[in-house]
């Protein structure tokens, strides 16, 4: 099995993260491992000095939440899948109707939590001498 540690340099939500390699690592899986929530040793001479990871057998990027010293030269690390990392190609693939975005809306769609405003917009002006008749005269503009 294969591990490659990185450094990671983008926040945790972003798809597409820039990293970069650390170390790579090769071993054997001895004992059951969970592929959500992996927990691996690790043999190396120093500290490892990295906070995300890969994991090519199981197609999945790691958060590495704690590194813990077993005894000398042995780690174990504790990771967290990264789904967005994890599944990007199919993420970005799909197609949505978003019903809701903190930047951009579609009046065409219902919305309870768009608030709408109802105001009056009036405008005066003074006419020339041809509309001195008496009467009602209206006024309408078709520009917006």
């Amino acid at each position: 099995m294969t591990i490659n540690l990185y450094t990671n340099f983008s926040p945790k939500k972003k798809i597409g993260k820039s990293l970069s390699l650390v170390k790579s690592m090769n071993g054997t899986l001895r004992e059951e491992c969970d592929m959500i929530n992996p927990s691996v040793l690790i043999e190396n001479a120093g500290v490892i000095h990295a906070d995300y990871a890969y994991i090519p057998e199981f197609s999945r990027y790691y958060f590495i939440r704690k590194i813990t010293s077993v005894r000398n030269n042995l780690w174990r690390v504790d990771m967290h899948v990264d789904v967005r990392e994890s599944f990007a190609d199919e993420i970005k693939s799909n197609t949505a109707l978003v019903e809701r975005a903190s930047g951009y809306y579609n009046l065409y769609l219902p919305d309870n939590m768009m608030p709408l405003t109802q105001d009056r917009f009036t405008m005066t002006y003074t006419l020339g001498s041809e509309f001195s008749h008496h009467g009602v005269y209206l006024l309408a503009s078709d520009s917006e």
